[in-house]
């Protein structure tokens, strides 16, 4: 052949190495894909390709300067192109077939570069001119065998063809492998000119097959074009789906709104609210909060602030979860938004409430116990101080409840004290409050009704329900109490002299007999403190063997005869001489130095 024009020849390179880079990169959108679309990438990488190595090995053949005239038969040529593209295919799925061996991407590669040069030689077959052509059999074989080799080598790396790197060396590979082929093979071709015409037939001229090769080049160009923007979009969707994850795998809950309408919710967000719609854009984002937590919510919706409030939500099923919520200003799309953050503290504030109610309430019965007996008088005592109302404190205590521990042990008795409290608390009015103090000692602030009608009324009832036997596990149990009732502001205008007053009043209705009520009055102390004392003394009085024994005989009237004697205790006090029995065994009794 003649000289060769390098420009074109220049020109023929560079299609087949856009269309190498363009091949490798829609290849790797194939990777990436699966299914129909998987098929699709690959068919459209097929064409490119195959569209490029026709577009390289025409351009090139135009470049020759020979004189002789030259035609390609349309047939032939176009079916050059076919065989380049249906080569090719099962080349490139093979090659992206996942975890291949070495054997397949080989084959991979074999397939490709035999695609190649059935394509070359095909086209050469096209041309068409007064003479003919030969072939060095050595320089053919080397085409061959060099461009399946560099086709092998180019799906090497096909398993990490999303990388950038991984593309251009396959590129590189893949136009090597054409060049191989078309430039080696084209060393061993002799075109002998002849004698006569061109043969006839449809022909394809020298300036029609460049202007196809440039109409493909241009195809070659956009497919480029179309596999650089889809790799740019699929980063952008990459990234997008990658913040979404990220989104999705917080904690709290995040909600994009503008001027009060959601724009995105992320998954923590619908499901803490239990959302069923896939999707919450353009809702409502105030209806998340029920109606009285709502303000709080719009708070945040109207002005974003790093403040934190709390709100109560109402899913779908009818639970309620509690949430903390804070917000701040954000840009979403070029606009300005709004973000929220919320996190669900229901559990949190269940265990908070648990922890609350067991510092302030008592384990067994569930009443209040005394710290949060005391804030209550409290309020109560300030609240009558403020209205110049009054109130009552009732101090009661069960009576013979140690024995029944004693007698029928403490799991019955923890049962008889639930029953006792539940007694107290249905027959006190709305308002007013009962504790349990401690051991069996309970404390009642009535708050209503005219005093001291009110409390004597309730310090009966309550002596009545108490009075009537327990039923505890087919047991009838029988025990009753005894009350101690104070007045606001009389008998105490603070507290703990309203406690202190109630508390002697129950000590003097012990002493009457128990099982009824006592109002405080005014003395009381001074004999309480008298009783406590002669309590003091009597233990004493044990010390100092100051209690005696008098025997008072029996004796029958008819005969004077002395039947038996009674064993009577006496107490010669050093200072006050002989007390009462009727005065220091009740108080024996009380304090069980009976025993």
């Amino acid at each position: 052949m003649g000289s060769a024009d390098l420009r074109l020849v220049a020109l023929a390179v560079l299609i087949g190495a856009l269309a190498c880079f363009c091949t490798t990169s829609l290849l790797s959108r194939a990777a990436a894909s699966a299914g129909r679309a998987r098929r699709g990438w690959l068919v459209a990488s097929a064409c490119v390709f195959g569209n490029g190595v026709w577009t390289t090995h025409f351009v090139d053949m135009v470049a020759d300067r020979s004189s002789m005239p030259m035609g390609y038969a349309i047939r032939l040529t176009l079916l050059s192109s076919v065989i380049a593209i249906i080569g090719s295919l099962p080349g490139f799925a093979l090659a992206l077939r996942p975890n291949p061996a070495w054997s397949v991407r080989i084959w991979a590669g074999v397939i490709t570069a035999g695609a190649v040069s059935a394509m070359h030689f095909t086209g050469m077959a096209a041309l068409t001119f007064p003479g003919s052509i030969t072939y060095d059999g050595r320089f053919v074989a080397a085409a061959i065998v060099l461009g399946m080799a560099l086709g092998a080598l180019a799906f090497r790396r096909a398993g990490e063809i999303g990388r950038l790197p991984v593309r251009l060396e396959m590129a590189v590979m893949l136009l090597l492998s054409i060049a191989a082929v078309h430039f080696i093979a084209m060393a061993g071709t002799r075109i002998v000119p002849g004698m006569g015409r061109m043969p006839g037939g449809l022909l394809l001229g020298r300036m029609t097959t460049l202007a196809a090769a440039a109409a493909s080049a241009v195809a070659i160009g956009l497919g480029l074009m179309v596999a650089l923007a889809d790799q740019h979009w699929r980063h952008l969707e990459h990234e997008a789906l990658r913040l979404r994850q990220l989104a999705d795998s917080t904690i709290e809950g995040l909600l994009i709104h503008r001027e009060g309408r959601v724009i995105w919710a992320n998954a923590a967000l619908h499901q803490v609210i239990g959302s069923v719609k896939p999707d919450l854009a353009g809702d409502e984002a105030a209806f998340i909060a029920t109606a009285d937590t709502r303000e709080a919510l719009q708070r945040h919706l109207a002005a974003p602030s790093p403040d934190i409030d709390v709100i109560e939500i109402e899913r779908p099923d009818g639970t309620r979860r509690t949430a903390e919520i804070l917000s701040r200003p954000i840009n979403y799309g070029g606009h300005a938004a709004g973000v929220i953050a919320l996190r669900d503290i229901t559990e949190r504030k269940r265990v908070e409430d648990r922890l609350s109610h067991l510092a302030h309430h008592d384990p067994l019965t569930g009443l209040a116990n005394r710290t949060l007996f005391n804030e209550r008088l409290a309020e109560a005592v300030a609240e009558a101080g403020r209205q110049q109302g009054g109130l009552a404190l009732l101090i009661l205590d069960l009576d013979r409840f140690k024995s029944v521990n004693d007698l029928h042990g403490h799991a019955v008795g923890d049962r008889l004290m639930q029953e006792a409290a539940a007694r107290l608390v249905h027959n006190i009015r709305e308002g007013d409050m009962v504790a349990r103090l401690g051991g069996d000692e309970f404390a009642i602030v009535q708050v209503t009704g005219e005093q001291p009608a009110s409390s004597a009324g309730l310090a009966q009832r309550l002596v009545d329900v108490l009075g009537r036997s327990f039923e505890i596990d087919g047991q009838m149990i029988s025990i009753g109490g005894s009350a101690g009732i104070a007045l606001y502001p009389q008998d105490g205008a603070e507290p703990s002299g309203l406690f202190q007053a109630a508390d002697l009043a129950l000590n003097r209705a012990k002493r009457d007999g128990r099982n009824t009520f006592c109002f405080f009055e005014p003395g009381m102390d001074i004999k309480f403190r008298e009783h406590r004392m002669l309590e003091q003394e009597l233990r004493q009085a044990l010390a100092r063997e100051e209690l005696t024994v008098d025997y008072q005989p029996l004796v029958d009237c008819g005969t004077l005869e002395a039947k038996g004697f009674e064993a009577l205790v006496r107490w010669r006090h050093p200072t006050r001489g002989f007390i009462s029995p009727a005065e220091f065994i009740p108080l024996a009794e009380e304090t069980s130095l009976i025993l």
